[in-house]
């Protein structure tokens, strides 16, 4: 495999991503009351109740006027200077802010790697 090549990057970033996050549950299931999980994917889909209970675990107050500005200040469409998700500029930090489109740039070959190096942390965190 060429380690310069896209598959080698996808190989070596889902060994490292598993590696990551095998080492974080160790912290989850040693300390379970200090850890707070948050996917981006719920946080675009229910941004509210999944900054109302981050807060709640922070012990922040914070109402729903917090919350509607906290919503607008992160947007997708503020972060990324007015585009709407979807509106792709691969220059951006802010690329594209559709959740899942990483599975669209790589091939299935690249896919069937990430998941034999991964598979089971893509499971347990509903990626799959």
């Amino acid at each position: 495999m060429d380690r310069g090549s896209l598959t080698a990057h996808v190989t070596a970033f889902a060994e490292r991503w598993a590696s990551h996050l095998a080492k974080g549950q160790e912290l989850v299931d040693a300390h379970p009351e200090r850890i707070r999980r948050i996917r981006y994917e719920d946080l675009v889909k229910d941004t509210e109740d999944t900054l109302a209970g981050l807060f709640h675990f922070l012990g922040v107050d914070a109402n729903a006027s917090v919350l509607a500005h906290c919503r607008t200040e992160a947007s997708f469409n503020k972060r990324s200077g007015g585009r709407s998700p979807g509106e792709e500029n691969r220059q951006s930090l802010f690329r594209k802010g559709v959740i899942g489109d990483w599975h669209n740039h790589l091939t299935e070959e690249q896919n069937a790697l990430f998941r034999e190096r991964a598979g089971d942390w893509l499971d347990r965190f509903g990626y799959s």
